[in-house]
């Protein structure tokens, strides 16, 4: 639990009905078990009732009636956030693939990329007509090599971060989403470690070796193909 995302909606839930140690520390199996199975989701996490009790029991926790009271008030609040938040992000979604339904199709198309990061993409960029060519794409995201007055590259391999940090975030988080599942390009980013890059850089050069997939994809209109490593 030390490590456990309090946020989460399992979490979330279990708090709502036991706030506080004591409550968990007191608590039934059976009972706590009837809360984990209104989860449909319960069989994914590690914590069981036993393991929540066992937990509970060594708890330093405060507890009183109070303050139950506030942490049941402002898990409730939480989990009514993250619930307008997952409908606002849904209709989102939904306006980009209204307007941009091919751009949509063509971008996820590349498994590891999911319609989240494929609907922001497309609305940080406005529009991939915007951008002459590839590495105004990455200058636009700010991945693009920083250069010194003198014309020369920094040795230390630098971006620019000049451009769109909300952009780069994005293109960051898809290129995560491709390394881990998509085949081609985790391929490129293990061949970018055996050259010597750490995690960092390789995950930059492979934010830019996305960029010049999804520049050629959505000016030719195509879906991706696996194609050979380069």
């Amino acid at each position: 639990m030390a490590n456990a995302n309090v946020f989460t909606q399992s979490i979330l839930h279990i708090l709502k009905h036991m706030p506080t140690a004591e409550l968990i520390r007191n608590a039934n199996e059976n009972d706590l078990q009837k809360i984990f199975d209104e989860l449909k989701f319960a069989h994914k996490s590690n914590i069981t009732p036993q393991k929540l009790i066992s937990l509970a029991k060594s708890s330093i926790g405060i507890s009183s009636d109070i303050w139950a009271t506030v942490i049941k008030e402002n898990v409730e609040m939480l989990i009514f956030l993250n619930s307008r938040l997952n409908n606002i992000t849904k209709e989102f979604i939904d306006r980009i693939k209204s307007s941009k339904k091919d751009d949509m199709e063509i971008i996820t198309s590349i498994k590891g990329i999911n319609d989240i990061t494929a609907a922001h993409f497309l609305a940080e960029i406005k529009g991939i007509n915007r951008f002459a060519n590839r590495g105004k794409l990455a200058a636009y995201a700010g991945i693009d090599p920083a250069i010194k007055q003198s014309g020369s590259m920094y040795s230390n391999g630098r971006i620019s971060k000049k451009g769109s940090k909300s952009l780069r975030r994005i293109l960051y988080l898809m290129a995560s989403g491709v390394m881990k599942f998509n085949e081609y390009f985790r391929a490129y980013y293990l061949k970018k470690k055996e050259e010597g890059m750490p995690h960092r850089k390789a995950m930059i050069a492979l934010c830019n070796k996305l960029v010049r997939v999804l520049y050629a994809m959505l000016t030719k209109k195509e879906v991706f193909h696996m194609p050979g490593l380069s």
